[in-house]
C-alpha cells in the first residue's frame, strides 16, 4: 500500500502498470466490491444475514478493515499530537496575555504613584 507521503511519478507509473498488466484481477476485484455495496441491506437482521452470506461467499471480511487505521499509531488515531498541540498553544497564549496585563497594571501603577507625588 502507497501513502500519500510516497506517492511520486514514479510509484503512479509503477501502480499504474501493475493495474494495465492485471486488468482481469482489478476488474474482478471491482465487480466484487460492485456486488457488496449493490447488496447490502438496510435492516440490523439482514444485515447480520448479508455479512454472515459474505463471510462463507468469500470466506473473510478483510475489505471491512481500514487498512490505513492498522497502520497508525494511537497518538494519530485518538489526535493526541493535535490536542497536545492546541494545549500548549493556549496554555502559551494565556501566558503572554498575562505578562502584557501584568505589565499593564505596572505602568498604570507606577503612573497612579508619580500622579500623587
Amino acid at each position: 500500500m502507497i501513502l500519500p507521503s510516497e506517492i511520486t511519478k514514479e510509484a503512479f507509473r509503477v501502480v499504474f502498470d501493475k493495474m494495465f498488466k492485471n486488468h482481469a484481477y482489478y476488474r474482478d476485484q471491482m465487480e466484487k466490491a460492485v456486488d457488496i455495496y449493490k447488496t447490502e441491506p438496510a435492516t440490523g437482521k439482514d444485515k447480520l444475514l448479508y455479512y454472515l452470506n459474505l463471510l462463507l461467499k468469500h470466506r473473510n471480511l478483510d475489505h471491512l478493515v481500514n487498512q490505513i487505521i492498522k497502520q497508525q499509531s494511537s497518538i494519530e488515531i485518538y489526535h493526541l499530537d493535535i490536542i497536545a498541540f492546541i494545549s500548549i498553544s493556549g496554555l502559551l497564549i494565556l501566558f503572554i496575555a498575562l505578562k502584557v496585563i501584568i505589565s499593564l497594571l505596572r505602568v498604570f501603577f507606577c503612573m497612579v504613584k508619580l500622579k500623587k507625588e
